[in-house]
């Protein structure tokens, strides 16, 4: 047998894996390895959950609630909101919420992520996440005048 390094076969026909494939399977594995899927279920969820707890449900759901509500009428808006938050199965959204985070995020992640949003810093940032969508009209704004007047040049530069 060859002292080559071997793996599966190519193809059901046979013939080997060429030597590139072969080394780059190998230096593929440890970023693999950093995946969610392989990571230990136990500790994955534990940290999950440290992450989701880092910012309080009830401050989600209350930033939330009056989009939901908005098509209430405005004087019954707050009794509304209240009985449907009390009403709020928030063990089930909890568990989605951390199933959720398990399918995107490594437990690396999720315990840096915890860390982060359980820090003033991180506080304050999750604090003002609503404001980024706010005033992305104005950004959105400003880079359609940008491009119209690159345009704008372009088109007097083709007419010389």
């Amino acid at each position: 047998m060859s002292k080559r390094l071997t793996f599966l076969r190519a193809s059901g026909v046979g013939g080997r894996v060429p030597a590139w494939k072969t080394l780059l399977l190998i230096s593929a594995l440890p970023l693999l390895a950093c995946h969610p899927a392989f990571a230990d279920p136990a500790a994955h969820q534990a940290v999950a959950i440290k992450y989701a707890k880092s910012v309080p449900l009830t401050d989600v759901i209350d930033e939330m609630l009056p989009y939901f509500v908005r098509n209430v009428p405005v004087r019954e808006r707050r009794r509304v909101a209240e009985e449907v938050r009390k009403r709020l199965d928030q063990a089930r959204i909890m568990q989605t919420h951390v199933e959720i985070l398990m399918s995107i995020y490594s437990t690396e992640e999720l315990d840096a992520l915890a860390a982060f949003y359980s820090s003033p810093v991180g506080r304050s940032i999750h604090s003002k996440r609503w404001q980024v969508p706010d005033n992305h009209w104005r950004f959105r704004e400003e880079v359609e005048r940008a491009v119209k007047q690159a345009q704008d040049e372009l088109a007097v530069e083709a007419t010389k």
